[in-house]
């Protein structure tokens, strides 16, 4: 799988010179400078997030928040199997991400492949609405006593959000 780009795309880069908050030449700006962009972009001008998720993951192929946020905004435009790609690679790079973990188990909910869904679920379990997600898969199976210990998790880590 390669995501490298040879240079940033134009309407990106004039953004990054334009937002840096430094002085940095837009050649200088590293992986979390692109990723922190893709952040603004998302608020701003969500069309070029994409870009700026993969130059960071151009000038870091192991930069795992980078890989969840554009595996994320390509789930959102239901391309189910790049955004699965994107978590995956998320998950080899930093095996304890939570939020790839959960994304993912999204992923699997979306495909109706629930029992894939619930093992991904179960690895976020700090994710509030992982336990959400599962509360209302182990109501459906008439699971109740999970389901409310599920919904309670989620609301104790909701609380503290």
């Amino acid at each position: 799988m390669n995501f490298a780009q040879d240079e940033p795309p134009d309407n990106v880069a004039s953004l990054a010179a334009r937002g840096a908050q430094s002085s940095q030449p837009i050649d200088e700006l590293d992986s979390d400078d692109w990723y922190n962009l893709g952040l603004e972009l998302e608020e701003v001008d969500p069309d070029k997030a994409p870009d700026a998720y993969r130059q960071a993951i151009n000038l870091d192929p192991e930069n795992a928040d980078a890989h969840v946020n554009l595996g994320r905004l390509r789930q959102l435009r239901g391309d189910l199997k790049s955004a699965k790609r994107h978590y995956q690679r998320a998950l080899e790079t930093t095996p304890s991400h939570q939020l790839a973990y959960y994304n993912m188990g999204t992923v699997f909910d979306e495909l109706d492949e629930i029992d894939l869904a619930v093992k991904f679920y179960r690895k976020a379990l700090s994710v509030a609405d992982a336990h959400y997600n599962l509360a209302r898969i182990y109501e459906i199976r008439g699971d109740r006593l999970s389901s409310l210990r599920h919904l309670r998790q989620y609301r104790r880590l909701m609380d503290l959000d």
